[in-house]
């Protein structure tokens, strides 16, 4: 798959640099993984004898340290084995166990753990709604699952995902300048629900939405501060009436 090969070349180059650009420096164009970061964080702090633990599409670091501290097992997944392998150089090993595979090609055990948290990976993926299916059926009866998604409705994300990204390829490529870019398909609240709904009658997840962007590509680059500030504004006072036009929606299910 193409995303498969691109994803691994990109994390590969990116690894040494990937945890501390996006998430230890406090930036204006890191803004909204941050605040992702913090939204799960909240998220997992309210749960309750949290034992074991997977952490999809983890990346080069742990990214939950609270999380990790308090469970006795924390099972790291990702496509990427260098990532993997920092990770184990960095932490207690005896702790953590690591698991090499794409979201398609993955097929645990079933009702294994507490927590599963899945965030910024599943769009990458062939069939997410399937990936979904199969990381329900891996929580224990009372797990938690904690996933994040592009929204489908955001105007941000489609003109991102349905223009400026061609175009952005287009001028690179008469540049001769190399950017590893891949496809990632956008989702919709009502699509994850009937997939919820599908393991669990009457699933109820909690569905937050956030990263309102008002600037499309390019002019969020262009207009940072002016950018930053509005999506900043828009998550500390979401509007009733935008809301759901935002970039990103969290959904936090538990299995019954």
């Amino acid at each position: 798959m193409t995303n498969t090969r691109e994803i691994e070349k990109d994390f590969i180059a990116k690894r040494d640099s990937y945890f501390e650009d996006n998430y230890i420096k406090k930036t204006k164009g890191n803004y909204l993984r941050r605040y992702r970061n913090n939204l799960i964080r909240n998220e997992a702090e309210q749960l309750k004898n949290v034992q074991k633990v997977l952490d999809v599409g983890c990346g080069p670091a742990i990214l939950y340290p609270e999380v990790y501290e308090r469970c006795d097992e924390y099972h790291a997944l990702d496509l990427v084995q260098s990532n993997l392998d920092k990770i184990l150089s960095e932490n207690d090993s005896r702790k953590i166990t690591v698991i090499q595979s794409d979201l398609d090609s993955f097929k645990p055990k079933e009702e294994l753990y507490d927590l599963v948290i899945c965030s910024g990976s599943i769009e990458y993926t062939e069939n997410p709604e399937k990936v979904v299916d199969a990381l329900i059926k891996v929580l224990k009866p009372g797990g938690t699952l904690i996933m994040s998604f592009p929204n489908k409705k955001s105007p941000y994300r489609i003109w991102s995902e349905s223009v400026y990204k061609s175009f952005n390829r287009f001028r690179n490529k008469l540049k001769n300048k190399e950017v590893r870019s891949y496809k990632r398909k956008l989702l919709s609240e009502k699509a994850i629900r009937e997939v919820l709904e599908r393991n669990t009658e009457n699933a109820n997840p909690s569905i937050k939405y956030f990263g309102l962007k008002l600037l499309l590509q390019p002019l969020d680059a262009i207009f940072r501060s002016l950018d930053y500030t509005i999506l900043k504004y828009f998550n500390e006072h979401p509007s009733k009436l935008l809301h759901k036009l935002s970039q990103e929606f969290l959904v936090v299910y538990s299995r019954k």
